[in-house]
Order: structure tokens, then C-alpha cells, then sequence
């Protein structure tokens, strides 16, 4: 086993049993050290997928709102039409 990961599970190890030979106090800090920074590394990778989907659904959400403006522009023009349409047809009886 390489020495980093030697030292990660011997951080984790039951301290009671006095029997074995054990990993000393420095490699043991520097195993719960290495645990940490390997659990705040994958704590950063969540916050960077949730910062990539926030920006995904803002982009999104903007396209969205375009397109809603257009509609509603295009929704008044057919209304402008229509009104058109019906003044003609009212002023040809």
C-alpha cells in the first residue's frame, strides 16, 4: 500500500489495540489531514457542479424570457391584424 494511503486507513484504525505495530502519531495526523482535504476536495466538486447548473438554468431562463417577448410581441401584432381586418370587413356592409 503507498504511504498516503497507509497512513489515511491507519488514521481511521481502533487506537485501543496495543499488539500491532502502528503507524506513529505524525503519520496518523497526516492520514486525518489527507482525509480532510480529500473530503473538502469532493465538497468543492459538488459546489462546482451546482454552480454549472445554476448557470445552465440562468442561461436558460433568460433564453426563455426572450422568447416570451417575442411571442408576446408577435401575439400583439396578430391583434393589430385582426382589429384591421375587422374595421374593413365592418366598413364594406
Amino acid at each position: 500500500m503507498s504511504e498516503p494511503k497507509r497512513c489515511i486507513a491507519e488514521s481511521r484504525n481502533d487506537f485501543e489495540l496495543r499488539n500491532q505495530v502502528r503507524a506513529g502519531s505524525d503519520e496518523i495526523q497526516m492520514g486525518a489531514l489527507q482525509r480532510i482535504a480529500a473530503a473538502t476536495e469532493k465538497m468543492a466538486e459538488s459546489y462546482d457542479d451546482l454552480s454549472n447548473e445554476r448557470d445552465r438554468l440562468k442561461t436558460r431562463q433568460e433564453w426563455l424570457h426572450g422568447q416570451i417577448r417575442r411571442l408576446q410581441s408577435q401575439r400583439s401584432a396578430l391583434r393589430g391584424v385582426i382589429t384591421r381586418m375587422r374595421r374593413q370587413r365592418e366598413a364594406g356592409r
